[in-house]
């Protein structure tokens, strides 16, 4: 079973529960393939503030935000040092051949360019276009929402760029605050 998992950016924020996401998707991961797409949201929110004050062009924002997502990931292999971090074109190959890894989507990206140049691309609608591509049984995004906001109205605007409806597998959205229901939709999957 090959599965994508988004970790929001927003939830270096809160680095007991992300601490406690890596061990959980560490254990997921020895049962299933997992490609784990970091979220950029921390960092990336400082380039929007830059193009938004006309400091960048659409496609310098768009590169420089997909850098951020990259910084992410090695942050988030610090926390978690026996998760390996990748950078490469053939990522889905590997994916696929049963490594799991830290996706750094920078140089990937840069090599199917093909999604637009704007803030209509966020990490959530390029761990949809990785899941798309990759064939991904499951794609679920962590965030960290309010157990209060509808998961559809949070996500929706997120992923304009690129529509779950595309995906052959499931899509879910998650309070990444409270990791245990990761290990809950991974368990129903295998049902």
């Amino acid at each position: 079973m090959k599965v994508v998992i988004k970790v929001g950016g927003s939830l270096m924020n809160h680095p007991y529960q992300l601490r406690e996401i890596l061990k959980i998707i560490s254990d997921i991961a020895e049962q299933r393939k997992v490609l784990i797409v970091p979220g950029g949201a921390y960092f990336a929110n400082r380039i929007r503030e830059l193009h938004s004050r006309k400091y960048l062009s659409d496609s310098a924002a768009h590169w420089l935000a997909i850098r951020c997502m990259d910084l992410s990931g090695s942050l988030m292999a610090d926390m978690q040092p026996s998760w390996s971090l990748y950078s490469g074109i053939d990522a889905f190959k590997r994916w696929a051949d049963g490594e799991s890894f830290i996706i750094q989507p920078y140089e990937l990206l840069k090599s199917h360019d093909r999604l637009p140049h704007s803030w209509d691309v966020t990490s959530d609608s390029i761990s949809l276009w990785m899941g798309i591509q990759g064939e991904a049984d499951a794609v679920l995004i962590l965030k960290s929402i309010s157990p209060f906001m509808k998961w559809w109205s949070v996500i929706q605007s997120e992923t304009d760029a690129v529509r779950p409806e595309s995906l052959k597998g499931d899509f879910y959205v998650l309070n990444g605050l409270r990791p245990e229901n990761l290990s809950e939709i991974i368990n129903k999957q295998s049902q």
